[in-house]
């Protein structure tokens, strides 16, 4: 997705310790929201995680370009 492009769908998702469900998740986002007549970004909020979530969803970024991540080096609740 562009940067100049409106985003017309936020879905926003608090993740800690997730990482081996993002994939899937991040997966079926863009297989079920992809396609439509709306523009769409999914935002994960890590939210301290002490796996590898960080690692996980800096590659899953690589890959949908509708991903966005916020990392919180702590959990912040």
């Amino acid at each position: 997705m562009s940067p100049e492009r409106p985003v017309d769908v936020s879905l926003l998702v608090p993740a800690k310790d997730e990482a081996e469900n993002l994939p899937e998740f991040v997966k079926l986002c863009g297989e079920h929201l992809g396609g439509r007549t709306f523009s769409f970004e999914v935002v994960i909020v890590n939210d301290g995680s002490r796996d590898r979530s960080a690692d996980v969803l800096r590659e899953l970024q690589g890959k949908y370009d509708f991903l966005r991540v916020v990392t919180h080096r702590r959990q912040r609740g």
